[in-house]
């Protein structure tokens, strides 16, 4: 039995490539899912049908937003095998999630912006208050999606200047070839290792201020 294909979207900035996206998207037939400003902007800004993932993990945004997408029926649905699991995620009431469109928090614009206004504050209690400024700033749920959609096999995007790509993809009505699926898999683990370091660089600043 055929099945509509899903897309999982979940971006920081809500561009007009975004949106061309999301539209080729719908009219390639993926039924789409996204997460809290995302789905927000796909329901009430383009006017599209979205499944809130709120209705496929069964709970919603926790801690101060901290766990939205970090839930078993999503990242299921990324890292099952087409040709092994398909019974069990039915048992499961999981969804098969074909592709994953995600891209970060700001971290690094955040870190340069957090830091400016911090210049010359010696003060440490003070300081803590940068570095936990910064720290709420680090994108948890965003590379695990991407990473999950990888090691799945899935068609992963991770960066803006890559939807033009899979817009033309889509729209030119062919299968997503094997090569293409690899390329947007590196191409999006290299930049969750960008992020990495990003926020290594920030570890590694924050335990020099309590080390002098």
């Amino acid at each position: 039995m055929s099945r509509r294909k899903k897309a999982l979207l979940s971006v920081w900035d809500k561009t007009p490539q975004f949106d061309r996206l999301v539209r080729a998207l719908l009219k390639a037939d993926y039924e789409l899912m996204a997460s809290g400003g995302t789905c927000k902007h796909i329901d009430k800004e383009l006017g599209f049908d979205v499944t809130d993932v709120e209705k496929i993990t069964e709970f919603g945004a926790a801690l101060d937003h901290r766990v939205v997408t970090l839930a078993a029926p999503i990242h299921g649905g990324l890292l099952a095998d087409e040709r092994l699991h398909m019974e069990e995620l039915a048992r499961l009431d999981w969804p098969f999630i074909d592709v994953v469109v995600g891209t970060f928090y700001p971290l690094e614009e955040t870190i340069k912006k957090v830091s400016a206004k911090y210049i010359g504050v010696t003060d440490l209690e003070e300081l803590e208050k940068k570095w936990a400024e910064i720290n709420n700033m680090v994108d948890i749920g965003g590379p695990t999606l991407i990473r999950s959609a990888c090691k799945g096999g899935r068609i992963v995007v991770a960066e803006e200047d890559k939807f033009k790509y899979l817009v033309d993809r889509l729209e030119s009505g062919d299968e997503i070839s094997l090569r293409d699926r690899l390329l947007f898999q590196a191409d999006a683990i290299d930049t969750v290792s960008e992020y990495l370091k990003i926020e290594a660089r920030f570890r590694a600043d924050r335990f020099k201020s309590v080390n002098g």
